[in-house]
């Protein structure tokens, strides 16, 4: 059976901060079955990254504590084993991540990852390091870059090879008037000294400016070719309702059906379903069914995942989600269905730890010299909430109000603001020809200093019950 994976696009995908976080809101890279082998780093060059890379780490709900530690067990048949966990630290622009294994008796280090963030948010570099036994050995690196607006526009990768890092890749990202990215290349690093581009993927949009087609060329050392074809339609409200994926082929010169994949949404316009389809000759047939639940508060809390055949679907995959009272996933659980005996049966379970870090302070005035955007509060919210934010200068800002899909429902502010911490109340009943319904909206600040240089930007997530 051909694995769809437009079922997991969510994984990686160009659409805005918002949109990602907003359709899928705490699904992660590790949906992916360990069964499935999909090339993670094709997928994050096919469809980009459109937004900077912010630390979104230090922004949970509660603005005091931090994830410390993520720890997965595995069951061997009677009872939870640990397998490994990541042990977070905090300091300043700096994320440290501790990968380790348990040995049957203690935890052994196997990898660490360091994360740098300049004073905006935005994710600088990653160095990566093995352990060796008895210190830490450099691995690899990636250096990102930004332009004016924030978008990533240059990404350096590099190996690690004593005593010096030799570059290996290169990603370009160009974007257009509108700011919409409209192309990714990307490049490998020749031993003549000069770059090859290996990967071109374009971009193009509908009238309402959302993708209507993506398509990826290769090159093997020719000239760039063909090689696959994503296509979008969207509802009368602009959600994505149909996403097919093309392969070409090089003998007819023609684009070929591969998969094709429905999305439905729920009354509150959250993702419930998506059905995708394989091409077996000339045929769409059955390959992938995933129901998504959610509880009041709007977090995920199952994702059900059938597998197609000729008689219809079968329980496949299921992963639920458990959170705490500030909506924290602090749980997570996956299952495999057994068909021969009619049960699901325990794989992994994920245990998110949180707590207080000292050196990493969410009080105004330890912020006083940075830009900084506060979850709003309450949240969820009725009718109003209050939305805060820190500036080290007087700045001209401005806040904008988008729906679950991305798209700008309404000006918030749009003026000068003085250096300090700052204060709005958002009403509801004050937005003139606007209605909201219940649901899950984004609040983005645009920050641009008055005296100084630079441009910052940052997104949270509200939840509006009614």
């Amino acid at each position: 059976m051909i694995r769809f994976i437009g079922i997991y696009f969510f994984i990686i995908t160009s659409l805005t901060a918002a949109q990602f976080i907003n359709k899928y809101s705490n699904a992660d890279i590790f949906s992916i079955k360990k069964s499935d082998s999909i090339d993670v780093k094709s997928l994050k060059l096919i469809f980009g990254k459109k937004s900077a890379s912010y630390n979104t780490n230090c922004n949970l709900n509660n603005q005091e504590d931090k994830l410390l530690e993520l720890l997965v067990e595995d069951w061997n048949g009677f009872s939870w084993i640990k397998q490994w966990r990541a042990v977070y630290s905090y300091n300043e622009n700096l994320i440290t991540y501790i990968y380790q294994n348990w040995n049957g008796s203690d935890w052994v280090n196997y990898m660490k990852n360091n994360e740098t963030y300049d004073s905006y948010g935005l994710i600088t570099d990653i160095w990566n390091f093995v352990w060796t036994g008895n210190s830490w050995k450099r691995s690899w690196k990636v250096e990102t870059s930004y332009n004016h607006n924030n978008d990533v526009y240059e990404e350096l990768s590099f190996n690690w090879f004593a005593p010096n890092w030799v570059i290996t890749d290169k990603w370009l990202y160009y974007y257009r008037p509108d700011d919409r990215l409209s192309e990714i290349q990307s490049l490998g690093w020749k031993l003549s000294g000069s770059f090859d581009i290996i990967d071109l993927i374009t971009y193009y949009y509908n009238d309402s400016l959302r993708q209507k087609i993506i398509i990826w060329q290769i090159s093997l050392n020719s000239p760039l070719k063909n090689d696959m074809k994503f296509i979008f339609t969207y509802d009368s409200l602009g959600y994505e309702i149909i996403r097919e994926w093309q392969k070409w082929d090089s003998l007819q010169s023609t684009w070929n059906n591969y998969s094709i994949c429905y999305s439905y949404y729920n009354e509150f316009n959250m993702l419930s379903e998506e059905m995708a389809y394989a091409w077996v000759d000339s045929n769409y047939v059955n390959d992938a069914w995933v129901i998504y639940d959610y509880d009041e508060n709007f977090n995920l809390i199952r994702r059900l995942e059938k597998n197609g055949n000729q008689y219809g679907w079968v329980n496949d995959w299921m992963t639920t989600y458990t959170y705490d009272s500030y909506n924290r996933l602090i749980r997570r659980n996956d299952y495999s269905f057994d068909s021969n005996n009619n049960y699901w049966i325990n794989v992994w379970k994920w245990t998110y730890t949180y707590g207080p870090v000292t050196n990493v302070s969410d009080d105004p005035e330890d912020l006083k010299n940075k830009f900084y955007l506060f979850n709003n509060h309450p949240n969820p919210f009725n009718s109003s909430t209050f939305i805060s934010f820190q500036l080290p200068e007087e700045s001209f800002v401005e806040i904008l109000l988008y729906d679950i899909t991305g798209k700008e429902v309404a000006k918030l502010v749009s003026k000068d603001f003085k250096e300090g911490f700052n204060q709005i109340l958002f009403d509801i009943n004050s937005l003139k020809n606007i209605k909201l319904s219940s649901g899950i909206y984004f609040f983005q600040i645009k920050c641009f200093p008055k005296f100084g240089s630079g441009y910052f930007s940052d997104t949270k997530k509200m939840v509006l019950i009614k």
